[in-house]
């Protein structure tokens, strides 16, 4: 593991959470899940930004294609107005590689875009959902990033411009749909919040749902009207004017944030393993995590370690019961929205079985 300085990583690190406990990662294989760095060093923090590295996949033009090491095939389009196609994600478009709509693992994806040619470019699997999580926490302002070839910047999460970066002038969120028709189970859910003091207030009713369809007409402005005084929002500027005493108010447009355990039942693009058996993980005695189990080892489609090896490792896939039920007991102490669970691993090491079960 590489050591994290400064508020800063290396292009190989990852920090899953700025407040609290972190995840600290090499490239997308989660190591360390202590409220420490890499060296175990204590991991400077910041209330209002955070760093995150990223391993930017290869620019393409319009779509871009990639695949993912569990076969899953996917394809973003370069042009903006395009969202993610739900029927995809739950596992049934009926147009595959020719859809017109985004392909894409998550109902977000997160992409860069470069200043000199004006591709975007999509992010890491892991880096996608730190900035989700990060996005939908409407105290964060602020992100600071390094990529795989050392290029740093700041991301301003409200405006989504890059600052400070000769490599990147701008970020983008896809997104799939708000209509929970079209989507029942997992559709984006967006708030608008106005800053008092220190504090953010989500708007009242009816202000809050005109204001949310303002931002999906794509308007500059929207007027109204409370308690007998006017106010003006700029919608681009993410500012509250008020027409009669001139304060200004910042606002937030941010989405609600939706965990990866939560979408599970329905979110067909989750990473999985044809060598896993098809068979419910917590059938098989062992894994879960609480039933005591001290027999053979039971995860049998693992081999066993050769003489040569102290030890396997595989990685639990999302699809499976056992990361489920591994991941509620864990957020069960430490909640979701302060640390994420990038991966989970089986160790496969008969030594210490052996002496666990006698």
């Amino acid at each position: 593991m590489k050591e994290v300085t400064d508020e800063r990583l290396t292009s190989s690190a990852f920090v899953a959470s700025d407040t609290g406990p972190y995840v600290v990662c090499e490239a997308q294989n989660c190591y360390d899940l202590r409220a420490s760095s890499a060296n175990g060093k204590p991991v400077p923090k910041n209330t209002n930004n955070t760093v995150f590295s990223m391993d930017l996949q290869n620019e393409r033009r319009s779509p871009e294609h990639l695949a993912s090491e569990d076969g899953a095939q996917f394809h973003i389009h370069q042009a903006d107005g395009i969202r993610i196609c739900d029927h995809f994600l739950l596992g049934n478009c009926p147009e595959g590689a020719g859809c017109p709509l985004h392909h894409t693992r998550y109902p977000y994806h997160w992409q860069l875009r470069r200043s000199d040619n004006k591709a975007w470019q999509s992010l890491s699997d892991s880096a996608q959902r730190h900035l989700e999580n990060l996005y939908c926490n409407v105290n964060k302002s602020h992100a600071h990033f390094l990529d795989n070839n050392n290029s740093s910047g700041k991301l301003a999460l409200t405006s989504l411009e890059v600052i400070t970066s000769e490599t990147y002038d701008k970020a983008r969120r896809l997104s799939n749909t708000c209509d929970p028709q079209q989507n029942p189970h997992f559709p984006t859910q967006w708030a608008v919040f106005w800053k008092n003091g220190d504090k953010w207030i989500k708007y009242e009713e009816p202000i809050f749902s005109d204001l949310l369809s303002a931002f999906e007409e794509d308007k500059e402005l929207h007027n109204f009207e409370l308690r007998g005084k006017q106010y003006s929002v700029d919608l681009k500027r993410f500012v509250q004017h008020s027409m009669e005493r001139g304060y200004v108010r910042h606002i937030q447009h941010r989405p609600s944030y939706r965990s990866l355990l939560s979408m599970m039942p329905y979110l067909q693009m989750i990473p999985s393993k044809a060598s896993i058996p098809s068979c419910p993980t917590h059938d098989i005695p062992g894994e879960d995590p609480t039933d005591g189990y001290y027999g053979p080892y039971p995860a049998a489609w693992i081999p066993q370690p050769t003489v040569d090896q102290a030890f396997l490792q595989t990685e639990v896939m999302p699809s499976e019961a056992a990361y489920h039920s591994t991941c509620v007991l864990f957020h069960q102490s430490l909640p979701e929205d302060e640390v994420l669970v990038l991966a989970i691993y089986r160790i496969r090491n008969e030594d210490l079985w052996q002496r666990y079960t006698k």
